[in-house]
C-alpha cells in the first residue's frame, strides 16, 4: 500500500497509466518473506528487470519507463524510506569501490 501511494504521488497518472501492466506483475511477484530471505532488483539495458528473491528469479520485463518506476520505490523520487534508499545507495557505492580496487 505504501509504494501505490508513494507511485501514485511522484509520477503523473498518464505514465503510471502508460506501464500500469508491469507495475501490478511486479507487484503479483511479490511474496511474504522471513527473516532473512531479501530481494534483489536489477536493471540492465541489454538484460532488463529482474526482480528475485533468495536469488530464485521471480520474473522481469524489457521495459524501461516501468523499470524507472517500481526502481523509484527504492531508490528515487518514490522512495518510501528516505533511510532506506541512502542505505541501498551506500552500500553499492561501497561494493564499486571494492571492484575498482
Amino acid at each position: 500500500k505504501m509504494a501505490r501511494d508513494a507511485l501514485t504521488e511522484h509520477w503523473p497518472a498518464p505514465v503510471l497509466a502508460a506501464n500500469q501492466k508491469e507495475i501490478e506483475q511486479c507487484y503479483s511477484w511479490m511474496q511474504d518473506v522471513k527473516k532473512g530471505d531479501a530481494y534483489t532488483v536489477s536493471w540492465h539495458p541489454a538484460a532488463g528487470f529482474a526482480l528475485a528473491l533468495n536469488d530464485q528469479p521471480v520474473g522481469g520485463w524489457q521495459n524501461p519507463e516501468a523499470a524507472q518506476i517500481i526502481l523509484s520505490i527504492w531508490l528515487g523520487q518514490a522512495s518510501v524510506a528516505e533511510s532506506q534508499r541512502d542505505a541501498l545507495l551506500q552500500q553499492w557505492r561501497a561494493s564499486l569501490a571494492g571492484k575498482r580496487s
